[in-house]
């Protein structure tokens, strides 16, 4: 029982890893986007 619970807690500390990584890629995704997103405003704004 000892050993089955280690092995869960592992995977459970391996899937948070896992999921902290996707969450910090997605994080610096939407950053890029961000800017894209505000430099196309800002282009639209001086064609005003």
């Amino acid at each position: 029982m000892d050993d089955q619970l280690k092995q869960e807690n592992k995977i459970l500390q391996q899937n948070k890893k896992s999921w902290e990584h996707e969450r910090t890629k997605l994080i610096q995704k939407n950053d890029l986007i961000r800017i894209k997103i505000e430099s196309m405003i800002s282009r639209l704004q001086e064609l005003e």
